[in-house]
């Protein structure tokens, strides 16, 4: 059997590379660059560089297109929404050479888009932080004079079909008062039009993975988030498999048996436990970053998924709990962030740093597993980190630069 992995430079693509690999299946892994860490992993038999859907998506369906009629893949695996949303909206072209294990177009769009996300929770009864949906920007004078600050500006899209291109959402973004949040709303606009405005929501990160079969749910794992990336919120640089609670569980089989889901999907919540109740905070109706922990711990999505492609039973599977999985170069980046300092008026709790640093040189201990470094695989560490240093960080440099240069402006 022979599948092709996009955005091989992905955690959750080396991930799945590795699994399906090991289990004999014929691995080729897809990216925008040479430098893509699944790619490189001694379980991918062939690499390739295809066009960025975020500069052009026709130039990208169209090699994407050309190498499935070559090559007669079994499976088309898209990981992330800049390759998945263009696939599943071109599937008809794709489906007489290759399987796609995606729910219908129109409910990966109804997943995705967040504003529908959060009213389907409110009409089914799962708890989401205060939202404001602004439907014009003549609202946002009126709304910044009496929102409970802080607020978080979210775009409604993670990714964002504009024209002939993806654009990246760029993800959620604080605001402490009323100037900042009309300066940070109409910048997050003009990439993603009218982002929805939330309360902040304090607590800790908990992730429900599933995968259902056309509405019915089959399998079930969990995670408890030990430590974002960014403090503020993001994806995490280290996390705990645990066992599924039984109220964030009936949450996500609510709002997933609802859309009549089909294939892997991850609902997350935030909850301060004992203070408040679980709030929705997405659905990631795809692969997710953390994929590594619930393969290591027993349940290996990507094989269950593509048998039940195939017309295989699928059998709920009990897992290891208590399990540790981290990102490493996540949890550099982490420690990086908690040493610069909470920001301004944060009103959460905040990693302190001598803590953080006694905690980021003790998590090295027997039995963790890790998203990307393997001593039977060891490139795609080398890889991630070269691709991080010639890539993004200077990127993310001169986004600093400019951040500086703007606030001695002012």
């Amino acid at each position: 059997m022979k599948v092709f992995i996009t955005d091989g430079s992905h955690n959750h693509a080396l991930a799945a590379a590795r699994s399906l690999g090991k289990q004999g299946w014929e691995v080729v892994v897809g990216e925008t660059t040479p430098l893509s860490k699944a790619g490189f992993s001694r379980f991918c038999r062939q690499r390739r560089v295809y066009p960025s859907p975020s500069q052009s998506v026709s130039a990208f369906i169209a090699w994407l297109l050309d190498e499935v009629k070559r090559e007669k893949y079994d499976f088309l695996l898209p990981m992330t929404e800049a390759a998945l949303l263009p696939i599943s909206a071109h599937r008809e072209r794709f489906l007489p050479y290759v399987r796609l294990p995606l729910a219908s177009h129109e409910t990966i769009l109804k997943v995705f888009n967040k504003a529908e996300t959060l009213s389907l929770a409110m009409k089914k009864g799962v708890p989401t932080p205060e939202t404001w949906f602004i439907e014009s920007l003549l609202e946002l004078p009126a709304l910044s004079k009496k929102l409970p600050y802080p607020v978080v500006i979210k775009p409604k899209w993670s990714s964002y079909w504009n024209g002939d291109r993806i654009v990246s959402g760029g993800g959620a973004s604080y605001a402490f008062g009323p100037d900042e949040f009309l300066k940070k709303y109409l910048h997050i606009h003009q990439e993603i039009p009218l982002p929805l405005v939330q309360s902040f929501s304090p607590g800790k990160g908990y992730g429900i993975y599933t995968l259902f079969d056309h509405g019915k749910p089959k399998v079930f794992f969990a995670h408890e988030r030990v430590r974002d990336v960014r403090p503020t919120g993001s994806g995490s640089a280290l996390r705990r498999s645990i066992s599924p609670d039984p109220l964030l569980k009936a949450h996500a089989i609510t709002l997933l048996e609802a859309v009549e889901w089909h294939g892997v999907a991850m609902v997350e919540f935030k909850w301060d436990k004992g203070n408040a109740a679980p709030a929705l905070m997405e659905i990631n109706g795809r692969f997710w970053n953390s994929l590594s922990l619930a393969i290591a711990a027993g349940v290996d999505f990507p094989t269950l998924l593509l048998e039940m492609e195939q017309g295989k039973p699928v059998a709920e599977i009990s897992y290891q709990t208590d399990l540790l999985c981290r990102w490493f170069l996540g949890d550099c980046r982490h420690l990086l962030e908690v040493l610069r300092g909470a920001p301004a008026g944060w009103p959460g709790p905040f990693p302190k740093r001598w803590p953080t640093l006694v905690s980021f040189l003790k998590s090295a201990r027997r039995g963790m597993v890790y998203d990307t470094f393997r001593r039977e695989d060891p490139f795609p560490e080398v890889i991630e980190w070269l691709h991080f240093i010639f890539a993004k960080l200077p990127g993310r440099l001169g986004k600093s630069k400019g951040m500086i240069k703007n606030e001695k402006a002012v």
